[in-house]
C-alpha cells in the first residue's frame, strides 16, 4: 500500500511539473496575462494535452512557480489569488524559452 501511495504522489508531482512548465510557456507568450488558479486551469492550459486537470495540481504548480520567483501572487479585495508573470523574470523568460 505504501508503494502505491508513493507512486501516486510521484505521478502527481510529475504532473504538477508538467503543468508548471505549460504555465511558464503561456506567460512567456502572454507576458501581461493574469488570472486565478481556476482561470489558469480553464483558459491557459491545453486540455487536449492534459485532459481534465485537478485544481490541486494547478495549485501545486502555481505555488512552486511563486516560490521560485517566476510568478507573483496578488490577492484581490475579496480574497481571490491572482497569478501573473513576476516582472523581474520577463527578460530571462524570453531567453529561456526562445
Amino acid at each position: 500500500m505504501e508503494n502505491a501511495i508513493k507512486a501516486h504522489q510521484e505521478m502527481e508531482s510529475s504532473h504538477s511539473q508538467q503543468v508548471a512548465a505549460a504555465i511558464l510557456e503561456y506567460v512567456q507568450v502572454h507576458v501581461e496575462a493574469a488570472d486565478s488558479a481556476c482561470g489558469i486551469r480553464d483558459w491557459w492550459l491545453d486540455h487536449q494535452r492534459f485532459g481534465s486537470i485537478a485544481i490541486d495540481v494547478v495549485d501545486e504548480a502555481l505555488a512552486t512557480l511563486v516560490s521560485e520567483g517566476w510568478l507573483q501572487r496578488t490577492m484581490t479585495a475579496d480574497g481571490v489569488a491572482i497569478y501573473s508573470n513576476a516582472r523581474q523574470h520577463r527578460p530571462v523568460m524570453r531567453l529561456v524559452f526562445n
